[in-house]
């Protein structure tokens, strides 16, 4: 059985665990035709820091995000990178439905719920390295006893996307979603 489970964040070094996350902010199975549509639905993608450098006031950051799909091959159910992310086809309660993104971004907050960076997602790229430099000063600072071993900072990061979508051949509909957050620790 493939699963992909996620909880609260595990970004722990420059070298971190790997982070796939669903659409709603929860983690993406495999295992089931239910999961190849789900995975056409709604966006599966994993983020990974490459690459950490700390400066005297600031963090910059390099990472890895790779969009997913699930397919069946075979009898067996996989992730497979999604080069066509950007755009989706599927049933959806006996309706047809065509999805083309026409932005997608991170967003990263801090516990202020002040934003400290927005990057843009190439929509025809299913694995690219994006980066940011991040102010310490800006950055939430690890009060949780529990979890000083995975860093001195964190920053929270959800994903946005404008698409336009089409029903049984109706619309476009301009649709807006604010995909579920997750929280990155940084040493």
């Amino acid at each position: 059985m493939k699963k992909l489970v996620i909880l609260t964040i595990l970004c722990t070094s420059a070298f971190a665990n790997q982070i796939i996350k669903l659409y709603d902010g929860g983690g993406a199975s495999c295992t089931s035709n239910y999961d190849v549509v789900d995975s056409q639905i709604n966006n599966v993608y994993s983020l990974k820091i490459i690459k950490q450098n700390e400066k005297k006031k600031s963090i910059a950051l390099k990472m890895r995000i790779q969009f997913y799909s699930c397919v069946k091959v075979k009898n067996e159910y996989k992730f497979v990178l999604n080069s066509n992310h950007g755009q989706a086809h599927y049933q959806f309660m006996q309706n047809d439905v065509k999805k083309k993104d026409i932005s997608k971004k991170l967003i990263l907050t801090n516990d202020a719920i002040q934003k400290l960076g927005e990057i843009n997602i190439d929509l025809n790229n299913p694995s690219q390295i994006i980066s940011i430099e991040l102010d310490k000063n800006d950055l939430s600072i690890n009060n949780f006893p529990e979890a000083q071993h995975r860093g001195n900072y964190y920053f929270d990061i959800s994903m946005t996307a404008i698409s336009d979508v089409m029903v049984n051949d109706k619309g476009p509909f301009r649709d807006h979603k604010i995909y579920g957050g997750f929280r990155v620790f940084i040493k």
